[in-house]
């Protein structure tokens, strides 16, 4: 199997710096290598050493250029389409929408055609006073948590127009597919962001491979510190989400709430999505390459 690491700024037959170790572990395993350079300065996209088949990691990329990735003969692992399962919150959200936050869905076009002032009407009149998140079909902008992601009164319309004002604000072009109102649940906590105060839950991000659970980690482990003995998400549980996941290689964010229920609240393409710098890496590709 192959694994395909972007190139660096100007350095086409060179990994991107950011991804020399995952690229170095991936090799000491067996993996083969390849090289994504993308277009720059008029140049074209190319691949260093392509292969027939591959595992793409690097940065998430806007879908025309997964796309034209296989046009240029990567032959990824996870399809166009797979890609967008997991780019697409409508889409995936349609099929774990029992084990994910309740949420509203307000397309872009319905935000340009009625303005913000009718959307934080329709917030107000679905969610009550309860407290909501909000993010784009794609991210969220959790690290502005008080300012454009956490709406502590969804009743509070004025507040809802300050919170969704900044959001779009700081998206700017990077926006993208419509506005998602998620319910607010009440989770198992190891602290607070250093910087932006936002709440840290007990949450871990799993790795799917062909809807099987083959990797869990603690998510926010660099952040803070989790408890001794911590619960992990049950491995029952892990292989019936498993079997829902339309994408082969998926990676799903995990939390536990204070109910001790266990959700869903992000799904990432298995390419784009990170590691927390206390993973071994070699044991990450090792399973992989088991999988």
């Amino acid at each position: 199997m192959n694994i395909l690491f972007p190139s660096n700024l100007g350095s086409p037959h060179q990994v991107d710096s950011f991804w020399q170790k995952e690229a170095d572990a991936a090799k000491a395993v067996g993996f083969d290598i390849s090289i994504l350079s993308e277009s720059h300065f008029g140049s074209p996209m190319s691949i260093v050493n392509k292969q027939s088949s591959s595992l793409y990691r690097g940065w998430i990329v806007k879908p025309t250029i997964y796309q034209e990735m296989n046009e240029l003969g990567a032959g990824l692992f996870n399809s166009h389409k797979d890609y967008m399962w997991s780019y697409n919150f409508p889409e995936w959200y349609a099929e774990l929408k029992e084990e994910t936050p309740y949420s509203v869905i307000v397309p872009a076009d319905e935000i340009v055609g009625s303005g913000l002032a009718s959307v934080a009407e329709k917030v107000a009149k679905e969610f009550g006073s309860k407290s909501i998140l909000i993010k784009d079909y794609l991210k969220s902008r959790k690290h502005e948590w008080y300012d454009a992601c956490f709406i502590r009164d969804a009743s509070d319309q004025e507040e809802s127009l300050r919170v969704m004002g900044n959001f779009f604000k700081l998206q700017g072009r990077d926006f993208y597919g419509g506005l998602v109102c998620r319910d607010f649940l009440s989770l198992k906590k190891i602290g607070f962001h250093p910087k932006s105060r936002m709440p840290l839950p007990i949450e871990f991000r799993t790795f799917f491979m062909n809807g099987v659970p083959c990797f869990t980690t603690p998510y926010w482990s660099n952040d803070a510190t989790y408890p001794d003995g911590v619960e992990y998400p049950p491995m029952v549980w892990l292989i019936e989400l498993g079997k829902r996941n339309k994408s082969p290689f998926v990676a799903l964010d995990i939390v536990q709430a204070e109910d001790d229920r266990w959700w869903v609240i992000e799904v990432n393409d298995g390419g784009s999505a990170g590691l927390p710098d206390h993973v071994s890496l070699e044991e990450f590709y090792s399973i992989l390459m088991e999988a």
